[in-house]
């Protein structure tokens, strides 16, 4: 949470009713979407979850230890998610010849469109572009 941030009672919980971490409809200025760079966390906080988590859409996708598998067209793994079905890597030394890792949700470069955590897509994992990393959380008591 940041400084002072009062975590959301009325919201939490109603996640799985909600597109956006706000609600159901798009609101500009919430997070780092269509723009040229990365901002800091802090930039945006009308767009805090419910605990107090800024900084949950935009500004990178965020690569993940999934495997894709290595046709970029066509996933080895589907939905619904089985975390036991083999796809992920917690040894980067198996990592299979060719195989590409699932990036998910969106980057400061997306459209609303793609800003959702259900939003993925893969690369190889040597893939070097500015709008792709990880997401790292503290938790500030």
């Amino acid at each position: 949470r940041g400084p002072g941030r009062q975590v959301d009672k009325e919201t939490r919980g109603q996640g799985r009713q909600r597109r956006y971490r706000w609600g159901a409809e798009w609101r500009d200025g919430r997070c780092n979407a269509t723009g040229s760079g990365t901002t800091a966390v802090a930039a945006h906080p009308d767009g805090a979850s419910a605990y107090g988590v800024e900084d949950l859409l935009g500004n990178v996708q965020q690569w993940t230890r999934s495997l894709w598998g290595t046709q970029p067209g066509q996933p080895d793994f589907a939905y619904p998610y089985d975390p036991a079905d083999g796809r992920e890597v917690t040894d980067p030394a198996k990592l299979p010849a060719q195989a590409r890792l699932v990036h998910r949700g969106g980057s400061f470069k997306s459209q609303p469109a793609d800003l959702r955590c259900t939003a993925r897509g893969n690369a190889l994992p040597d893939s070097r572009i500015a709008w792709r990393g990880f997401r790292v959380a503290l938790r500030i008591e």
